[in-house]
């Protein structure tokens, strides 16, 4: 057979190991073999321990096909990640259950409803990112019952656990706090201020890592900035735009700088300020 341009020698497991490790050592025998050799062992678990053929998964590459990380893959297409972690929750989930699950006409679950919502997004950060840039979402999402899964999608992409019983703008409220403060706490290199304690912080580096790129998403949707003409050319006004409240009654969410760069470093002051008090704006 030819893979890549390269042409190999495919050998296949059919019941035993020691019959397969027969056919192939004479053509690994050598100490230079000549040839290259694909060797494919349906339906076998790798035993990393004592496998027969332990000698040639050293020597050789071994590629181990994740059926969950593959599944996710296709499941994306229909569904957000917060329903796809619960279809992938049980342990001994099958292929078949996974073919099912993906099909337009046996699942048992919907397609996911916030995609057809949030339509002009990307991917779950996406969908994340336009909700809590705006609500005018919002109407639709209580509409169509789609809560739950949005739940589920903060859930499973951030680590944030969100009430099932809130209103929207609530949890938007939780969450952008979450994301904001989030980001702060890991550009910190000492221990963060105390008016942080009541927000929960990412466990893992995943989420910690996708807080910190909703929060990049957010604040490149939310800052405009753009030149001045007239008395004040040669300046920049800059902007932020929230649905938090809280954020509002701040107040400083606009403002001029000299230079483009410098309108940047008000946002992020701006941020970083609202941030350290936070408890000030509280409902």
């Amino acid at each position: 057979m030819v893979v890549g341009g390269m042409g190999a020698r495919l050998i296949e497991y059919d019941g035993s190991m020691f019959e397969l490790r027969a056919v192939i050592e004479p053509f690994v025998c050598s100490d230079a073999p000549t040839e290259c050799m694909i060797v494919y062992l349906p339906g076998c678990e790798r035993d990393r321990h004592g496998s027969v053929l332990m000698e040639l998964e050293k020597a050789g590459d071994c590629y181990e096909p994740q059926l969950k990380r593959l599944a996710r893959n296709v499941l994306r297409q229909r569904y957000t990640d917060g329903v796809i972690d619960e279809m992938l929750a049980p342990e001994r989930v099958s292929y078949e259950d996974l073919a099912r699950a993906s099909s337009d006409t046996s699942s048992t679950e919907p397609p996911s409803i916030l995609k057809s919502i949030v339509h002009n997004t990307s991917g779950s950060d996406g969908i994340i990112a336009s909700w809590l840039a705006s609500d005018k979402r919002d109407a639709e999402i209580e509409r169509k019952e789609a809560i739950r899964e949005l739940v589920k999608l903060v859930r499973s992409k951030l680590g944030l656990e969100l009430p099932d019983d809130a209103a929207l703008p609530k949890l938007r409220s939780i969450t952008l706090r979450y994301v904001l403060a989030g980001e702060f706490r890991s550009d910190l290199r000492s221990a963060p201020p105390s008016a942080l304690d009541a927000i929960p912080a990412a466990k893992t580096k995943d989420e910690e890592a996708a807080v910190r790129e909703l929060a990049h998403q957010l604040r490149i949707g939310s800052l405009t900035a753009i030149p001045r003409w007239g008395s004040l050319s040669g300046s920049w006004f800059w902007s932020i735009s929230t649905s938090d409240p809280r954020f509002r009654r701040h107040g400083g969410q606009r403002g001029n700088a000299a230079t483009k760069d410098e309108a940047v470093f008000e946002l992020e002051r701006e941020f970083t300020r609202f941030i350290a008090e936070t408890e000030k704006y509280r409902r």
